[in-house]
This record gives structure tokens, C-alpha cells and sequence, in this order.
């Protein structure tokens, strides 16, 4: 995906109910319309000079009805088959997230309300090379 000019970008992190590690969560929107969400997992041992990394990666570009099919695809890569269901698991957890209200995922996320959030930011169109 070289010379791609994303238009928006936002990044966070979801946690999971039972355990301590989080999940960074990019998501980007692409000058053709294609919207990217890209879920990584870090491991405990990751290396300074690791270049692989574990991460899953859903891309969908259009409407689903029938003048304009959705196209939608995923992608991942991961340094062992392990990481694979962890991402997975990670991918359904935040699948879950989105069906919830905004105030339930605040409540949960923030321990109180949106006041405690960080605020989104729009960033400038960016390119990938």
C-alpha cells in the first residue's frame, strides 16, 4: 500500500475484561474512501530491533446495498500461529465494543463519563511510503 494518502487517523487502545495486556487499535481512512482497522499485539519479549510484528487488519472501501457492493477484506501477519487466536479473540472483543453505546463505553473505558476521555484530533492528510 505505497504512496496511499490517508485523510484520517485515530489510534487507542482496547483492553480485554480479564487480563492486564492491551491492544493497540489504528484506524485510518484512505483518500478513496477504504477504512482501515488494524489491531497489534505487542508481546512482553518484543525486541528493539524486532521487525516482524503479530497484527490482524480489516479493510472495507463502499456501501452494502445493491447499487454499491461492500468489499471488505482481512489480512494479518503474525510471528507465531499462537498470536493468531490471541488476535482473533482480540478482533471479536472489539466487535462486541462496537455494538455498546458510547455512554456504556465510556463508563467502562474511562470509569466515568465522556469528560474524562481524551478528546478526538483530526490529523492532516498524511502518505505512506
Amino acid at each position: 500500500m505505497t504512496g496511499t494518502r490517508i485523510t484520517s487517523l485515530w489510534a487507542s487502545v482496547i483492553y480485554p475484561f480479564i487480563g492486564d495486556t492491551g491492544y493497540p487499535l489504528l484506524q485510518w481512512r484512505e483518500e478513496d474512501d477504504t477504512e482501515v482497522m488494524a489491531i497489534y499485539l505487542v508481546p512482553d519479549t518484543f525486541q528493539k530491533n524486532d521487525t516482524d510484528g503479530s497484527w490482524i487488519m480489516h479493510l472495507g472501501k463502499g456501501i452494502s446495498n445493491d447499487l454499491q457492493p461492500l468489499k471488505s477484506f482481512i489480512a494479518w501477519n503474525v510471528v507465531e500461529i499462537s498470536h493468531l487466536k490471541t488476535l482473533f479473540q482480540a478482533a471479536q472483543h472489539i466487535s462486541g465494543i462496537l455494538d455498546w453505546s458510547k455512554d456504556d463505553a465510556y463508563r467502562l473505558y474511562c470509569d466515568e463519563g465522556s469528560e474524562e476521555c481524551s478528546n478526538e484530533e483530526y490529523i492532516s492528510p498524511l502518505v505512506l511510503n
